[in-house]
């Protein structure tokens, strides 16, 4: 192992011994044309220059090689990726640069994985602040209609855009029934499991689901009642129609106390009462006379093309029912939209010939300005 580990200094020492050998061949071969051969060296001893004896006309004799010198570092080759870290490194340690370590490609597993984007700040729609009516069309692509939209509801119906004609009765088919009652985080929502269902100009509208705004999203003539019921039909394909009954403050409303003695406490939670059964056409007033235009949906997503017919005759609650109804939602309406042009139909006389009783004077409450500040 010993003579193993004396190997790498052979090589270097016989390689200065071969240059030193060579370097008194050299200096002899110098001499041998015109001079006798020089003294051989003394041993262990450096080649000194030989000089000629001297004679007429003799050439100068040429010193001899030096030595080699002693063994250095190997010298890096060309290229050497290495290298110029060691300069780099020697000349930091020095003060003279920055080490700058150039990447091989290959990132470390720390850095290779993709970085989790951060969660984007959800906005839900609502009726006030950050996801109010005035931003609904900018919270989702599926909302422009809420602020692009040309035919949106509800509106201020007003006698200047209003055609006053003989229309058609709305045949209205309900019945006693059983019922779900859900809060859905925006209004009380109803279901009719028995089913029913309207017709006119013979289109049958299957009812779908009837619900709550207070104050009355629709304005007529300058007034917005208390709250309004929409009772939302959909026919066979797939249109939409919404009958909209005002409510105004008066006696208590036996149809709207069953609804609220089973109101649920927990949002998105619906009730199913077992024996309680309600009857839409006891809650309809006896006076069905209508306001007719297209408009839209009165939530989000504010799909168009929606036939609206709104009861021109309120039906009356009483003040301890609209309190309930506040505590849960003090204001679900959204503003009136423009009416870009529409027209408004209305019927000339009591459409089932049953004089309409004026209206009771309203509660105050809250001003809900229409669309665009109007």
């Amino acid at each position: 192992m010993q003579n193993q580990a004396k190997r790498p200094f052979v090589r270097p020492l016989a390689a200065m011994l071969a240059l030193t050998l060579a370097g008194g061949l050299f200096s002899a071969s110098a001499v041998s044309a015109g001079a006798p051969p020089a003294a051989p060296a003394a041993p262990h001893s450096a080649i000194a220059p030989v000089a000629a004896p001297a004679m007429p006309k003799a050439a100068p004799v040429a010193p001899a090689a030096a030595p080699a010198p002693a063994a250095g570092p190997v010298a890096v080759p060309a290229g050497d990726p290495n290298e110029a870290i060691r300069k780099a490194i020697a000349e930091r340690i020095a003060g003279k640069g920055e080490v700058v370590l150039k990447s091989t490609g290959v990132a470390p597993a720390s850095q290779t994985k993709k970085r989790a984007a951060p969660k984007k700040h959800t906005v839900h729609w609502s009726y006030e602040g950050e996801g109010g009516p005035h931003n609904w069309g900018k919270l989702s692509k599926q909302y422009l209609a809420c602020s692009n939209g040309k035919n949106q509801s509800p509106i201020a119906v007003e006698a200047d855009s209003m055609l006053n004609l003989d229309l058609p009765a709305i045949d209205f088919d309900y019945r006693d029934s059983r019922f779900s009652i859900v809060d859905n985080g925006h209004t009380v929502e109803v279901k009719y499991l028995e089913g029913g269902a309207m017709t006119i100009l013979g289109q049958r509208y299957e009812l779908v689901q009837f619900h709550f705004h207070r104050p009355a999203e629709e304005v007529v003539n300058g007034k917005r009642y208390d709250m309004v019921a929409h009772l939302v039909h959909k026919n066979s394909k797939g249109q939409l129609a919404v009958v909209a009954v005002l409510l105004t403050l008066g006696e208590e409303n036996r149809f709207i106390q069953t609804l609220w003695n089973h109101m649920p406490i927990e949002k998105k939670k619906p009730i199913e009462p077992p024996t309680a059964k309600v009857d839409l056409a006891k809650f309809l007033p006896a006076n069905k006379a209508y306001f007719h235009y297209m408009g839209s949906l009165t939530t989000p997503p504010c799909t168009e093309g929606v036939a609206w017919y709104i009861l021109q005759s309120p039906v009356e609650v009483s003040a301890g029912q609209v309190e309930v109804f506040s505590k849960m939602y003090a204001n679900n309406a959204r503003p009136t939209q423009r009416m870009n042009g529409r027209l408004v139909k209305a019927s000339r006389a009591p459409a089932d010939g049953v004089a309409s009783k004026p209206a009771p004077a309203m509660t105050s409450m809250p001003r809900i300005p229409r669309a665009g500040g109007q």
